[in-house]
Order: C-alpha cells, then structure tokens, then sequence
C-alpha cells in the first residue's frame, strides 16, 4: 500500500508542474517584442542626474482602462540614449493584451521623448490608430518608474521596475 500512496502522490505532482508549466506559457505569449539591435548608452556627464536615473531597461505593466473594459499588458521602456543636447532616444513596447482579443497586438518602435525638468517627467509621444499617445513617466522615491497617459478616451497606467 505505501507505494501505491506514493505513485499517486508523484502522480498529482507530475500533473500539478504540468499545469504551472502551460500556465508559463501563457504568461510568456503576450511578452512585449524588442528589437535586436538594442544599444543603451550611458548618459554624458552633462545629462542632470535626474534624467540620467532613466537610462536603461524598464520592464512591468500597462493596464488599459475604456469604457466598459479593461486588461492588463506587458510593458518594456528601454530610454537608449539620451545625448549632450538633450535629445533622448526610447523605444517603446508593449505584448499583446490577453483579456481583449480585439485590441490591436503588441508592437514596439523608436520614438524621440522629452524631459520635463520642471515637473521631472520623462514624456513620449507618438501617434497610434488615428489618436496621439501622451505618456509621462516619473521615477518614484522607491526608485520604480510609473506613468500615466491617454489614447483617445482611454486610459493607461504603467509600473515599472529597473531590469
């Protein structure tokens, strides 16, 4: 009998790592593309030290809230470079949202984003589906980076945390 107990019980361990493993999966298929020739570039010595915090790799989320639905993507802000004259080089991606089928699939480009120095905001903006995006992102005490924006009517929140 004590084998038999044993064999179940690898038996329900076999099926339980299953299930996380194809859960996995499903987790990985919306992770947002990139594109292969990333190339982050240290801040210059005359980048401010606030703006120079944003350099890198930021990967979290964006929640997309419209009326009467809402879902949650993946997101990647890598700020590539950010020059002597204050030019600042991002690239921008989002994965799929798996909870809205119809939304349009995740993408990722280059885009050219400004520095508010007053209000300490990292601001991208680019055209997406007929609508301007206006996104701006601030580095929190914690050092996490979060941001809010519009598409259209739509809402979107971003959190995200230094890779």
């Amino acid at each position: 009998m004590p084998i038999h107990k044993g064999f179940r019980f690898l038996q329900l361990l076999c099926a339980f790592l299953l299930m996380l493993s194809i859960s996995a999966v499903g987790l990985c298929a919306d992770a947002p593309p990139l594109p292969t020739d990333i190339n982050i570039v240290p801040p210059g010595a005359n980048v401010s030290e606030d703006l120079a915090k944003l350099s890198g790799k930021w990967v979290g989320t964006t929640t997309v809230e419209g009326k009467g639905y809402s879902g949650v993507a993946q997101h990647v802000l890598i700020v590539e470079e950010i020059n002597e004259v204050g030019v600042i080089t991002v690239i921008y991606s989002r994965g799929d949202f798996p909870s809205l089928r119809t939304y349009p699939k995740g993408f990722w480009a280059r885009y050219k984003a400004t520095w508010g120095a007053d209000t300490k905001e990292l601001r991208v903006s680019y055209p997406y589906q007929n609508a301007q995006v206006n996104i701006a992102y601030k580095l929190t005490p914690d050092g996490k980076l979060v941001a809010s924006g519009f598409i259209g009517s739509e809402n979107k929140t971003y959190k995200l945390h230094r890779e």
